[in-house]
C-alpha cells in the first residue's frame, strides 16, 4: 500500500506513533491540524500548502517525542513535494508519480521500503505491485482525483 503525496507532504512511521507519542494514535490525531491525513499500516501522511505549516507540523510532533533528523537522515518523519520528491533522502521510504488506476490516472505517493534497501535511482514500485495493476492509495476522507491536486499537476502548462 502507499499513501498519496500532494501539496507539501509530512510523512510519519506509525510505529514510531504508537511507540512514542503519549496516547499513541489519539495523541498524535488531535494534533492533525487539517482534513489531509490519510495512512495505511505503516505510514501517516499530512499535506500543507505551504513548508512553513509544514516546518510548524514538524515542530509539534517533535513536541511529542518524535524525531525529525538524526545526523542529517529522517528518522521518525519525512517531508515530500508533489513534484520533486522526499526532500531529504531517506533510506526507509520510497516516492514515486505513479499511474493510480487503469485509467491512467497518476499521483505522487510514498511507501514504506526495507531500511536495509537503500534508494536508487530510476522508478521503483510498491511491493507486489506491477503494471496495469491499481495501487492501493490511502488517501484523506473524500478525496477524489477529479478535484484533487494530482489531477490539476498533469494539466499541461502553456
Amino acid at each position: 500500500m502507499a499513501v498519496l503525496i500532494e501539496a507539501v507532504s509530512v510523512i510519519v512511521r506509525v510505529a514510531a506513533i504508537r511507540d512514542k507519542v503519549a496516547d499513541g494514535w489519539r495523541g498524535f490525531e488531535r494534533v492533525v491540524p487539517n482534513a489531509t491525513l490519510c495512512f495505511d499500516d505503516d505510514l501517516a501522511r499530512v499535506g500543507f500548502m505551504e513548508a512553513q505549516e509544514a516546518e510548524a507540523f514538524i515542530g509539534l510532533l517533535t513536541g511529542l517525542g518524535l524525531t525529525f533528523l538524526r545526523e542529517g537522515k529522517p528518522v521518525d518523519i519525512a517531508v515530500a513535494d508533489q513534484q520533486k520528491g522526499l526532500t531529504i533522502e531517506c533510506n526507509w521510504l520510497m516516492f514515486s508519480h505513479l499511474p493510480i488506476d487503469k485509467a491512467g490516472a497518476r499521483a505522487a505517493v510514498c511507501w514504506l521500503t526495507s531500511e536495509k534497501r537503500l534508494p536508487v535511482p530510476g522508478i521503483h514500485m510498491p511491493l507486489g505491485w506491477k503494471p496495469g495493476d491499481d495501487i492501493k492509495l490511502a488517501t484523506p476522507e473524500g478525496w477524489r482525483y477529479e478535484e484533487s491536486l494530482s489531477k490539476e499537476a498533469q494539466k499541461p502548462t502553456t
